[in-house]
C-alpha cells in the first residue's frame, strides 16, 4: 500500500465521498455563510447537490491547477482503497462525472464511496441552478 491508496472518507446526505489523502491541504468546521479568506476558490457545496444539511465541514484540497474547497456534512475517517477496487462511472452519469470519476466496488461502513476527481468542476456554482439538478 502507498499514500496514493489512502483516502479521506466524507459523507453528504446518504452518499459517501473519497478524497485522495495526498491532496488534502486543510479540514475545518464551517458555517455556510462564512467563507475562509485563505482560499479564493468558490466552495463546491456537495450538500446542495446530494441533500446534505447543517454547518458541515470544509475540505481544501490541491488539484493540478489550484486549491479547491469542498463542503460536506461530515468526515468519518481514512481508508485504504487500492486503484483496482474502483470502477469508472458509466457515461450515463454525465453530470456526476464532472465531480467524481469512479466508485469503490467494496462497501466501506455500508456505503460504496464515490471518488472525487483530481480536477472536479461544476458548470455553475449558482445554488439555484444546482438545486434544479436535484429536483
Amino acid at each position: 500500500m502507498t499514500i496514493a491508496d489512502r483516502y479521506l472518507l466524507c459523507h453528504v446526505g446518504r452518499y459517501s465521498v473519497s478524497i485522495r489523502a495526498q491532496a488534502i491541504v486543510r479540514v475545518w468546521q464551517t458555517d455556510p455563510a462564512t467563507k475562509d479568506p485563505s482560499y479564493s476558490a468558490e466552495p463546491i457545496d456537495l450538500r446542495v447537490l446530494l441533500g446534505g444539511a447543517g454547518p458541515g465541514i470544509a475540505i481544501a484540497f490541491e488539484t493540478p491547477a489550484t486549491v479547491e474547497v469542498l463542503l460536506v456534512d461530515r468526515v468519518s475517517g481514512m481508508a485504504t482503497i487500492e486503484e483496482a477496487e474502483f470502477f469508472a462511472l458509466p457515461l450515463i452519469f454525465g453530470f456526476a462525472r464532472t465531480l467524481f470519476d469512479a466508485a469503490c466496488r467494496r462497501a466501506i461502513a455500508g456505503v460504496h464511496p464515490l471518488r472525487l476527481r483530481r480536477q472536479p468542476s461544476l458548470p455553475e456554482h449558482d445554488p439555484e441552478k444546482l438545486q434544479t439538478f436535484r429536483s
